[in-house]
């Protein structure tokens, strides 16, 4: 079930058991439901100003986890992660991926929004990247489709703020969606 904020997923396990005749048994009957809740729509951000390593958010719904993780590499082919803080020229690619770890093979990742801040808490200046699923910097360009995945990667030339602080905090809202479900999955632009 999907309500547009949770998706549910149920199941029931029934215990066999033997009958004697048609009208009795002696064996006790068990019944076990499972429930899982998954939470659609969360925030993450990464750790520290672009010299990113790993920001982490942590969706519990009913003992569910589901791990959200932001990344900045240091190819376009994202193979060589940042693990501490770094510097970039102006105009070079910052190249980002937000994924789930740990996550069940029926559920996507979409990016909604992403977008870099001069302080971690959001005060100061701010700098839309990515606007309704689709890329809003001129520069940002998609190294993955939005939504077909439990990632997305994507990369925009480096920046910074004209007033003091020239840090850049990266944070990006991702909803998780169901693998069959493409009409909310995958960003269209508009």
């Amino acid at each position: 079930k999907n309500n547009g904020t949770h998706v549910t997923f149920s199941n029931k396990v029934i215990s066999r058991y033997d009958q004697i005749g048609e009208k009795i048994i002696r064996d006790y009957h068990l019944e076990v439901i499972f429930k899982c809740v998954y939470q659609l729509q969360q925030l993450v951000s990464l750790k520290f100003p672009i010299h990113p390593s790993v920001r982490e958010a942590v969706l519990r719904v009913h003992h569910q986890e589901v791990l959200i993780v932001m990344e900045a590499f240091k190819d376009h082919k994202y193979k060589e992660m940042y693990s501490k803080s770094f510097s970039l020229k102006l105009r070079e690619r910052v190249n980002i991926q937000v994924r789930m770890v740990n996550v069940d093979a029926f559920l996507m990742l979409t990016v909604l929004e992403c977008w870099a801040t001069q302080t971690m808490n959001y005060k100061g200046l701010n700098h839309t990247l990515i606007l309704h699923g689709c890329p809003e910097d001129s520069t940002t360009k998609f190294d993955s489709k939005n939504g077909a995945h439990i990632y997305f990667r994507f990369s925009f030339a480096m920046f910074r703020f004209v007033p003091h602080p020239h840090e850049l905090y990266l944070h990006c809202k991702v909803q998780l969606c169901l693998k069959d479900d493409t009409i909310d999955c995958i960003p269209v632009s508009g």
